[in-house]
């Protein structure tokens, strides 16, 4: 049987197979761009009973000429390669399979790969979500020689006032939040919190940094700056100043 029978058996003719070039088999089925162009994904063998399903780099080529890839969509499309199960090298999207479990993985990578495309997926919306989690990263990896802990409460019996990342320093803690864009809850609980650990009589400097100062509320922006000592106003001037001022403070 050749290698075009053996694939077209696993997937039980549901879809088309053509054979591209020596080995390389391409899936015709119906998934489908945002754009409704039609989403190209091959079939490789590459040892007994072992395939690689790929999409050849078409899939980020396809998304570069509608979406701008910053660095927090490039931070976005990591992580769904990453929850997916998928692999990436040089553009190509892949994931390997057994003869047995072609179709699943099939599917499951023209599902992963919807995400990637998915111009609704890399909307600013999705990108903001992000920001706590890009923090919390950039904090784990620059500050690593540095005694912290995330998610401190300060006050052992008021679990409810929580400091996103708290620093252990000899003289006192420093503790930093972190505001994305928009929210105005957010800031709100800050400066609820940094009173409270002030009337608790707590020794501490604090630092916000926001994603975006200017979409908060004016009154929050106000709350924030009589609550807190330092204020980094987006994600890029914390990443370029941010060291520098720990430093100072420890």
């Amino acid at each position: 049987m050749s290698t075009l029978d053996l694939l077209k058996s696993a997937f039980t003719g549901t879809f088309q197979l053509k054979e591209k070039r020596p080995n390389t088999f391409q899936v015709v089925a119906p998934f489908f761009h945002e754009d409704g162009d039609m989403m190209e994904i091959f079939v490789e063998p590459t040892s007994k009973d072992r395939y690689r399903i790929c999409d050849y780099g078409l899939t980020l080529m396809h998304l570069s000429y509608n979406v701008n890839l910053t660095e927090s969509k490039e931070n976005l499309y990591s992580r769904i390669i990453s929850e997916n199960g998928l692999d990436e090298q040089d553009g190509n999207i892949f994931i390997e399979s057994d003869f047995n479990n072609l179709l699943p993985n099939f599917f499951h990578f023209a599902q992963a790969l919807a995400k990637v495309s998915s111009l609704q997926y890399l909307k600013k919306k999705a990108v903001q979500n992000l920001f706590y989690d890009m923090l919390i990263e950039h904090i784990q990896q620059k500050y690593a020689d540095i005694p912290y802990k995330l998610k401190a409460t300060p006050i052992p019996s008021n679990k409810e006032c929580v400091v996103d990342v708290m620093f252990e320093f000899p003289r006192h803690p420093l503790f930093l939040f972190g505001v994305k864009e928009n929210d105005n809850q957010k800031a709100l609980e800050i400066a609820a919190n940094c009173f409270e650990f002030k009337t608790e009589n707590i020794n501490f400097q604090s630092v916000v940094v926001y994603e975006n100062y200017d979409t908060l509320t004016n009154k929050n922006q106000k709350r924030l700056l009589r609550a807190t000592d330092k204020q980094f106003l987006d994600f890029d001037q914390f990443k370029n100043e941010g060291r520098r001022f720990i430093e100072n403070v420890a």
